[in-house]
């Protein structure tokens, strides 16, 4: 579980875009997110933080990235 709060942050906000269109969103139950555990709790660690947009960008983008090559 992740803090309301975190819904307004734009990292945050992102990489549930990218969920939805990588998997759609559930109606019940967990959310897949497009990157391992480790890169996870690297975002949720930036989220309560600030940082530079073009930060947050190469972050999303590099999540993106590692999904597809992982797809492929």
């Amino acid at each position: 579980m992740v803090p309301l709060e975190y819904l307004s942050r734009t990292l945050f906000i992102e990489l549930l875009r990218i969920t939805e269109e990588e998997y759609g969103l559930p109606s019940n139950g967990a959310i897949t997110v497009p990157c391992d555990n480790t890169m996870f709790e690297h975002v949720i660690s930036l989220v309560g933080k600030w940082i530079p947009e073009e930060l947050e960008m190469a972050l999303l983008t590099s999540i993106a990235t590692c999904h597809q090559l992982a797809s492929s």
